[in-house]
């Protein structure tokens, strides 16, 4: 089945570490006219987070695989294909690595009231941190640069994909506007080995 203009996409980036499974979830809609494949769309998506994740790499553990990307399509309900990455291979941090749970946080606004995405980044590297429990510098502009290249649409046929927050009922998809970095390392609790992603 093809995306329609207008369609919502689940897509899901999955690494793994120690026989656990780490994941990203992403919302994102397509614009445009002529319906695209879904291969097609899930090549241009998985083409696009390959080069955003390449940004933040040298701060995830190399004990971190990069897995496969797979894609839903909420408004039609079904699954549009999953994907290997196409050049990541995880992450290429070297080093002692910090707690499971010891993530970075990247914000990401939109213009919608009460609406904000959040994305925890990990597992990291000490060496990503500070003493003082803060993002290192670099990590950190590399963490921001992540969330502008995600506020860039994705080329998709005749149209584009902008990523979002989606909210099923009411229904809404609001575009991200602007990121923002937490300096402080943040905490996911329910990522820690044996309990999840």
């Amino acid at each position: 089945m093809p995306v329609n203009s207008g369609d919502i996409m689940r897509v899901t980036c999955k690494f793994s570490a120690a026989s656990n499974q780490i994941q990203n979830v992403f919302h994102a809609q397509w614009l445009g006219t002529v319906p695209v494949s879904d291969g097609g769309m899930l090549t241009q998506l998985a083409n696009r987070l390959d080069t955003i994740y390449k940004l933040i790499d040298d701060y995830l553990t190399d004990d971190m695989s990069a897995d496969t990307i797979d894609a839903w399509n909420v408004t039609q309900d079904y699954p549009m294909g999953v994907t290997t990455w196409p050049t990541l291979t995880g992450g290429l941090g070297t080093g002692a690595v910090t707690s499971w749970q010891s993530c970075a946080l990247l914000l990401l606004y939109t213009a919608a009231p009460r609406s904000q995405g959040r994305k925890y980044l990990g597992i990291l590297t000490e060496a990503a941190i500070t003493n003082a429990s803060e993002l290192e510098s670099l990590a950190g502009l590399a963490v921001l640069q992540f969330g502008i290249d995600l506020l860039v649409p994705v080329p998709a046929g005749d149209g584009y994909v902008n990523f979002g927050t989606y909210r099923k009922e009411p229904f809404r998809f609001a575009p991200f506007t602007t990121p923002g970095v937490s300096t402080v390392v943040r905490s996911q609790n329910r990522r820690q080995p044996g309990r999840g992603s």
